[in-house]
């Protein structure tokens, strides 16, 4: 949506965006971000314009999204596996990274399981759906600082003296949603979609920081990495 906004093709954007950036981080980036660009910009017009267009958007995207969405979930439980497969013997960090990685995909099914939910519903349903973009907010975030702000890497958190960065993510991500529900209390009187979006957002941010302390998600780790995908 933002590059369709400033008239960028998301291609080359994300191109220049993610320029040396290794094949598997480059895949969780780009799918991340093409799918917010594929699938909100109609669902917010359905929102904002008339019902015809809502209902272009219903039959058109809406039902492609039924395949699409299933397809990026998979291939990006896929690139987790890559990208964490050969790092043993597995330590907290790469508990921490998998429940950041796994987490996000949950939390973006679960979304945009809502927003399917209220897709009758124009406005909640076009919510739910620009939301979909916040549980996927760190791969961009984390290359933006890594490569230009450097000192974030070392403020970050650590776990087992590793700098957590998609902290900084998570924290931008918090205070808009934040703001949007505060936007929509104050013009729309809504409280409904924004807060419960800071809520699961909350929980997920705290499940990359503890879950590697727990016994049942290192063995469910040991078992999906050790999957021969």
């Amino acid at each position: 949506m933002v590059c369709r906004f400033f008239r960028l093709r998301p291609d080359r954007f994300l191109a220049q965006l993610l320029c040396g950036c290794d094949g598997i981080h480059a895949g969780w980036n780009a799918s991340s971000w093409y799918r917010h660009d594929a699938l909100v910009p109609d669902a917010h017009r359905a929102g904002v314009s008339d019902p015809r267009q809502a209902k272009g958007h219903s039959q058109n995207r809406g039902k492609a999204s039924y395949l699409l969405v299933p397809f990026i979930i998979l291939s990006t439980l896929n690139l987790t596996h890559l990208s964490l497969k050969d790092n043993e013997p597995y330590t907290a960090v790469v508990f921490s990274d998998l429940a950041l990685m796994i987490n996000a995909t949950v939390l973006f099914g679960i979304i945009y399981g809502i927003a399917i939910y209220y897709r009758k519903d124009p406005l909640t349903h076009a919510r739910y759906m620009f939301c979909t973009i916040f549980p996927m907010f760190t791969p961009i975030t984390d290359r933006l600082i890594y490569r230009n702000i450097r000192p974030l890497v070392e403020a970050a958190p650590t776990i087992d003296g590793s700098p957590i960065v998609p902290f900084w993510g998570f924290l931008l991500a918090l205070i808009l949603v934040g703001g949007l529900a505060f936007w929509d209390w104050k013009s729309n009187k809504r409280t409904d979609v924004f807060p419960a979006i800071l809520g699961m957002l909350v929980l997920y941010h705290i499940s990359v920081f503890t879950f590697h302390m727990i016994p049942a998600w290192r063995a469910f780790g040991e078992w999906f990495l050790g999957l021969s995908i």
